[in-house]
């Protein structure tokens, strides 16, 4: 079943005011985000091969 999007916000109260704030990462976001680590690792290494 889908969600609702009353599902997908979510809010805060900061001094007494309530702010609505992004939703939280998903599995597909962090798949993304691991990716992007890998390739920044893999460039890193690389460059300290060449230094030494």
């Amino acid at each position: 079943m889908p969600k609702l999007k009353e599902d997908y916000t979510k809010q805060e109260k900061i001094n007494g005011v309530v702010y609505n704030m992004s939703p939280s990462a998903n599995y597909r976001h962090s798949i993304v985000n691991g990716n992007i680590y890998g390739k920044l690792r893999e460039g890193w290494c690389a460059s300290r091969q060449v230094d030494n």
